[in-house]
């Protein structure tokens, strides 16, 4: 289980603190959220679509909060959530017992 963490923290899945342009690659700042579009609430299982707006050249970016975790498997980015549904995939993939833990303050472990 060691391994596999290490693996997962170091070589597959990378934390997402904040966008970069899709376009020229600059840092973004966040706009806040909105609903979903139909790809990705249908196909991604997205609650809340982050919107992140370029310092350079002005483009929106979107953020999909993804809860699909077949659909993790080829992001592989994001933050609490989509780092617990991947990770615990990956666990169940590989015979472990796993589950995720759900708090009030919208963290899951």
């Amino acid at each position: 289980m060691k391994q596999l963490l290490h693996w997962f923290k170091t070589q597959f899945f990378t934390w997402f603190s904040h966008a970069k342009c899709d376009a020229c690659q600059a840092d973004c700042h966040s706009k806040g959220g909105v609903a979903p579009n139909g790809h990705e609430s249908q196909q991604l299982w997205a609650g809340v679509t982050e919107l992140w707006q370029c310092n350079e050249c002005a483009r929106i970016c979107r953020f999909p909060r993804i809860n699909n975790p077949e659909a993790l498997l080829d992001t592989r980015t994001g933050r609490c959530g989509e780092w617990a549904n991947c990770f615990v995939l990956c666990c169940r993939a590989l015979g472990y017992t796993a589950r995720w833990v759900q708090d009030f303050t919208d963290h899951v472990w």
